[in-house]
């Protein structure tokens, strides 16, 4: 008596929202199929948001792990219809030599292929093109779609930024909302941020705190089982460098959104209200910078000058420094710059004590009568931060999306146009424009040198950082450049 076939059923989803081609309708599909033919079902190879115009059969990850690794375990595999399995003539006659080689037998439960013979074969060829016909159509209507999607507000799919949910629109469609939840955690990493907490340090904390990752936080909304990933210090960065902070439309990743996406006009697109106001952002920016390592190890343990001291003769900021000789220890503050950069480091450097003992002096004495003043709350609306510098970015976006070839379509060109245009206007007019200062100040009663006192090393370091004041060193020399307003000041003082 011949032994039962065994079975591998296939299964293979391009967008998993798809309730006409859903997994189990394959499923059960493959399993009628299995028990009329009276095959042992051995399992089941699911990939679920796989294109099939992406990867090759052996390239995907349940199908090319059967394929590759375990072809002896199964005689036959079932799947529902051919463009469940290839949606090209070329992936078709792969996987018919593959299948002769390993002594395999393909089975199609709604397209009765034979293609132990020539006519089923030519029959599966036909039906391949077909199916290579209509993923165009697909690819073409998907692209349509995201082009218009991409200047409205609507949202044209995939994760969201971390921050943000996505809620449906009476009207139809989908927009952006703030999500209560991850939006605490942007706000809780800011607030780190801001008083010096690494990026390293903040992913220790959520990851003992078990707060999802991004990927994890998706996950259990979907109701899928989440991972044991923990947090990385690059996914961190990425949120807080996004200006998806500030509610702006952007593309390129759910942790990684990093262009902005502007309208025909050149104007950036808000998708959602904004988690963190644009002088906040911009705050977080510069914190971020200042604490950004180099690649040259250097003193690790924290100091309230860093960010403060800069290199004379490159202005590049400058870091502390520890030389050992011997028994001996002489530390400095020297040139930043490392040896991975493309600029050379100076050869600059002054005595680390000198340094400390001259901004302490600083503080102590002529700061003593300088007030902390702290911004006065305002209901005006928020504008969108935009800068000579980051509409210079935007132009540059546009371009790359030209040489990628995104705007070769019918009135494309002329899309291109009017944004890189309407970006010219905006760059030119934004140069032009004297703007006041967008906010009010008042005094808090206590001075600069008293809010040294009672500050922790992470506050002096913040409270050096909002009075601008910059110590520049050349060759065992220090000089002091204070900004105009705390000039003022200190000399009515």
């Amino acid at each position: 008596m011949e032994p039962r076939k065994r079975a591998l059923i296939g299964v293979r989803l391009s967008v998993a929202t798809d309730e006409s081609t859903s997994p189990a309708r394959q499923r059960e599909k493959g399993r009628l199929m299995a028990q009329m033919k009276d095959y042992h079902i051995v399992g089941y190879a699911e990939d679920l948001d796989v294109s099939a115009t992406k990867l090759r059969p052996i390239d995907r990850p349940q199908l090319g792990d059967w394929m590759k690794n375990r072809h002896h375990e199964f005689d036959v595999m079932i799947f529902w219809k051919l463009d469940r399995i290839v949606r090209s003539p070329a992936d078709l006659s792969d996987m018919i030599r593959w299948c002769d080689k390993h002594r395999k037998n393909l089975i199609f439960v709604d397209d009765t292929f034979d293609l132990s013979s020539d006519l089923g074969e030519a029959m599966a060829y036909m039906a391949s093109v077909f199916a290579r016909m209509e993923a165009r159509k697909i690819s073409a209507r998907v692209a349509d779609a995201h082009r218009f999607l991409r200047g409205t507000r609507r949202w044209a799919g995939g994760r969201p930024p971390y921050g943000y949910r996505i809620v449906p629109l009476d009207s139809g469609g989908k927009v952006l909302e703030i999500d209560p939840v991850t939006s605490a955690i942007v706000r809780e990493m800011y607030c780190w941020a801001i008083t010096g907490v690494s990026q390293s340090e903040m992913a220790r904390r959520l990851s003992q705190r078990e707060v999802p990752t991004p990927r994890n936080w998706i996950r259990l909304q979907n109701g899928s089982p989440v991972t044991s990933v923990r947090w990385n210090p690059a996914s961190i960065g990425k949120i807080l460098t996004s200006p998806a902070c500030l509610g702006l439309k952007m593309t390129g990743g759910s942790t990684g959104f990093h262009r902005i996406v502007y309208d025909t006009q050149g104007d950036p697109i808000r998708a959602a209200d904004a988690i963190l106001t644009p002088d906040e952002w911009q705050h977080l920016q510069a914190s971020l910078e200042a604490t950004r390592p180099t690649r040259t190890k250097r003193v690790s343990e924290p100091y309230p000058y860093l960010g403060s001291v800069f290199c004379a003769e490159c202005g590049h900021v400058a870091y502390r420094w520890i030389i050992r000789t011997g028994g001996t220890e002489c530390g400095y503050y020297r040139c930043g710059v490392t040896s991975g950069s493309s600029a050379k480091r100076c050869n600059t450097a002054a005595p680390m004590d000198f340094v400390e003992e001259q901004f302490n002096a600083l503080i102590a004495h002529l700061f003593s009568t300088v007030q902390v003043v702290e911004p006065v709350p305002s209901d005006a609306p928020m504008d969108n931060g935009e800068t000579v510098e980051s509409i210079s970015r935007a132009m540059k976006d546009v371009r790359a999306e030209k040489d990628m070839g995104l705007y070769e379509y019918e009135g494309g060109r002329e899309e291109y146009l009017r944004r890189i245009n309407g970006l010219a206007d905006r760059r030119k007019t934004a140069a032009q424009a004297v703007h006041a200062s967008p906010r009010e100040f008042r005094p808090t009663g206590s001075t600069f040198a008293s809010e040294w006192a009672s500050s922790d090393i992470a506050g002096q370091r913040q409270l050096l950082l909002k009075s601008k004041v910059k110590a520049y060193i050349c060759r065992n020399s220090l000089s002091f450049l204070f900004p105009e307003d705390l000039r003022k000041e200190l000399i009515a003082a």
